[in-house]
């Protein structure tokens, strides 16, 4: 309890639930407001008025004006980045990717290799970077951290790239890179998506 309650769990808590829920770079009034909700349990109409109270804290992370405003998405150091493996994810989902018949199962191939990270494979207790990262270059330079750019580095980059082009031309596959794993003889023709899991 004494944790729990202390001066500094609210402000922490709302940095942290920013930074992975909306931006990299959120300013003092945003954390003020993310902060006293979860203090008070209320924001607008959601919450149940006790301390602590997660539905009040995210939606005064989802609902703030920083963290919904267009005007803001001109600014280029506003926002933050999509980790990797949400990335293939959204793709997968734009694509509306649905698992061969026979494998209900959706498996990955390596991921924690290929592109920095998979779901429940932390290479530590903390996850899979630091809040607090500085990256070199403009963002660095101007003082501002980008936590999901510890992941970025050339061989991730590419092999992101080859496995989202795999996976539209040939499925989820181990084709030229892919995501998943070839199954069957001579998977890679491109459009046969019958041995792609």
């Amino acid at each position: 309890d004494h944790f729990f309650y202390h001066p500094n769990t609210a402000p922490f808590i709302a940095y942290r639930i920013i930074q992975r829920f909306a931006i990299s770079n959120p300013s003092p009034r945003y954390i003020r407001e993310v902060a006293t909700a979860f203090i008070s349990g209320k924001y607008k109409t959601f919450g149940s008025s006790k301390y602590g109270c997660l539905e009040a804290t995210i939606a005064a992370t989802l609902l703030d004006r920083e963290a919904r405003s267009a005007i803001l998405e001109a600014d280029p150091f506003q926002g933050g980045l999509k980790e990797p493996l949400l990335k293939v994810i959204g793709v997968m989902r734009s694509m509306e990717f649905s698992p061969a018949g026979s494998r209900p199962a959706t498996r990955f191939n390596d991921m924690a290799v290929l592109i920095g990270e998979m779901a429940h494979d932390f290479p530590t207790v903390f996850g899979f970077y630091l809040p607090s990262y500085e990256p070199n270059g403009v963002i660095g330079d101007a003082g501002l951290v980008s936590p999901e750019s510890v992941l970025l580095d050339m061989s991730k980059n590419i092999n992101l790239l080859n496995g989202m082009f795999s996976l539209a031309r040939y499925g989820l596959s181990g084709c030229f890179n892919g995501f998943g794993q070839n199954v069957g003889w001579n998977p890679c023709q491109l459009g046969n998506f019958d041995n792609a899991s």
